[in-house]
């Protein structure tokens, strides 16, 4: 039996199975660390980490915005604001943060915020326990 010919005109569409998850953090290495240990066929983690020094609110939400315009995404595909609070809730950068946090929520992106007193506090308390 021969072979069925196929046409040489191929779909031009390009077709992507796995969601991707950009995120802008304020380290430089931990992050992208962190998220390379993941192995999903489906979820694909790019981290934007701070280069420069450039570890403000605005730079994190800037770095969101370029990724969001240079390359192609699609529906189902997330951003991620991830700071640290410790420095920036204090009163001569809070106004900061807010407008920023904002400005993420018109954009759906998502926020995670992290807060290292915190953290401490329940190391302490599992070691209470």
């Amino acid at each position: 039996m021969p072979r069925k010919k196929r046409p040489l005109e191929r779909d031009s569409d390009t077709f992507r199975d796995a969601t991707l998850i950009v995120i802008a953090s304020e380290d430089t290495h931990a992050a992208q660390n962190y998220f390379a240990r993941f192995r999903a066929r489906r979820i694909k983690f790019t981290v934007l980490p701070t280069t420069a020094g450039a570890s403000s609110p605005q730079s994190l939400l800037d770095r969101l915005d370029s990724f969001r315009n240079e390359y192609a995404t699609e529906e189902g595909d997330q951003f991620w604001y991830c700071g640290d609070t410790d420095h920036w809730i204090r009163s001569n950068h809070i106004q900061n943060l807010t407008s920023v946090l904002q400005h993420c929520r018109q954009k759906s992106y998502g926020v995670a915020l992290s807060r290292p007193c915190f953290e401490f506090w329940l190391v302490s308390v599992s070691k209470v326990s």
